[in-house]
């Protein structure tokens, strides 16, 4: 394998170094290629760090005043003493609070941590609420081996209610631990299934993560009311339409989440499907439109904008009514002739995908 290949596939699973560090600290180079927005400097200085050297050897740190000296442990010595700059004797630590909070954004989860009693480095982070009544628990455990992750398992499991627990590593649930959380309808998760990390040391959530946490959810919980009645989305008290978040999942599904609160919803939810064709009405297309480009409108074609005006007028109805808020969810762009909406809407990939299946098929 090349040395660029391997420099690629690394930086796809940085979540091997929380495994590997004890105490989930080290120096900079024992980081490698983990995000550094995960990280956070302390006060304190390694007593031994790498030699950098194909070996894998390490070096005892020997500090006098500011100066600081590595001396190789190897027997025989595989490698020079040489002097150390301060940054490199420097020790970072996980900064568990913007990994909890990358989780609980991957999760649509309201943040409120608490460590678990009798399992080290484990963390129930909230709860989330699909629908109505139904709440599941969110637990991290950051466990590096598979041993470990097995009591936690089969200590969770031993509530006999469902919850997610997010590991390192997905590879790291044993088989043991996946029939017992089985039994109590539990999902297993690892960061690599939920976040990635990006070039420039940040971390975004993946795009498939939605999909994982609301096929769990379509199993636990009967599907949320249909035509006939009307729904209304659980938001929370005032909540307004900035904190919204919409996201595509497939060409007729949609999850919502806001705060704590997050349900799975299909055109029929808002009025948007003809009872008599069973297909979604235009105002589910400005949806589409809303996450494919951000905005809908007549641009140049004057001659489109009467209907343009009803359609969007229609739209902001049905959502006015199906999330309880009185203020119109888009705004107009005098400008670009577009309207824009005042929520977060995303899913531009998974329609992407739906729009190719279709071509092919």
């Amino acid at each position: 394998m090349s040395t660029k290949l391997q420099s690629i596939t690394l930086k796809k699973q940085p979540w091997h170094n929380l495994c590997d560090l004890q105490g989930l600290q080290g120096v900079i180079v024992e980081w490698g290629v983990f995000p550094q927005s995960l990280l956070q400097i302390t006060n304190n200085r390694a007593e031994a760090l790498p030699c950098g050297k194909a070996g894998g050897c390490y070096m005892n740190v020997v500090s006098h005043d500011d100066e600081h000296v590595g001396i190789c442990t190897s027997e025989p010595r595989r490698c020079d003493r040489r002097s150390l700059k301060n940054e490199e004797t420097i020790l970072y630590r996980l900064n568990t609070n913007a990994l909890m909070n990358k989780i609980a954004e991957a999760t649509h989860c309201h943040v409120q941590t608490e460590a678990v009693t009798g399992l080290p480095n484990t963390w129930k982070i909230g709860q989330i609420s699909p629908q109505g009544e139904f709440k599941f628990s969110v637990f991290v455990s950051l466990a590096g081996k598979s041993s470990g992750l097995d009591k936690v398992v089969n200590q969770l499991s031993f509530q006999g209610a469902p919850f997610i627990l997010v590991g390192n590593l997905g590879s790291l649930f044993s088989h043991a631990a996946m029939d017992a959380s089985a039994k109590v309808k539990a999902k297993l998760i690892g960061l690599d299934d939920l976040l990635t990390a990006t070039d420039t040391g940040g971390v975004e959530v993946k795009d498939s993560a939605a999909g994982l946490i609301s096929g769990w959810v379509e199993g636990l919980i009967p599907k949320s009311q249909k035509p006939g009645s009307e729904y209304v989305y659980p938001m929370p008290p005032n909540a307004t339409w900035g904190e919204l978040i919409i996201e595509f999942t497939a060409d007729e599904m949609i999850n919502v989440s806001c705060r704590d609160k997050f349900e799975r919803l299909e055109p029929e939810h808002f009025k948007m499907k003809d009872q008599r064709t069973k297909r979604p009405t235009s105002q589910w297309a400005i949806f589409k439109a809303l996450a494919m480009a951000g905005e809908f409108g007549w641009q140049d074609n004057h001659n489109n904008r009467s209907k343009v005006t009803k359609q969007k007028e229609e739209f902001s109805k049905k959502l006015k009514v199906t999330f309880g808020l009185s203020d119109d969810p888009l705004e107009f762009v005098t400008s670009e002739h577009v309207y824009k909406p005042k929520f977060i809407i995303r899913g531009k990939e998974s329609l992407e995908v739906y729009k190719k299946q279709q071509r092919l098929a």
